[in-house]
């Protein structure tokens, strides 16, 4: 993923909208179900996020740093 722009990755499925590396960031899986929406800051997620199931049920919610979960909220 580029540090700026928005767009759409078929190949990452990824959905993103950056300024230097940073912004909000929505991502597929191969069937186009989301599966992650959130902030991206230097290219990973960082901050506040979403992950979903293959079922779109919401499985965490909370921090992120350096894509590891950092807080849990159980649903």
């Amino acid at each position: 993923m580029g540090k700026n722009g928005k767009g759409y990755f078929k190949n990452d499925n990824v959905i993103y909208e950056l300024k230097e590396g940073n912004g909000y960031v929505k991502e597929y899986n191969d069937d186009f179900i989301l599966i992650f929406e959130g902030e991206n800051k230097n290219g990973e997620r960082n901050g506040r996020g979403k992950e979903y199931n293959r079922n779109n049920e919401l499985i965490f919610e909370g921090e992120y740093f350096n894509r590891k979960k950092m807080e849990w909220k159980r649903i």
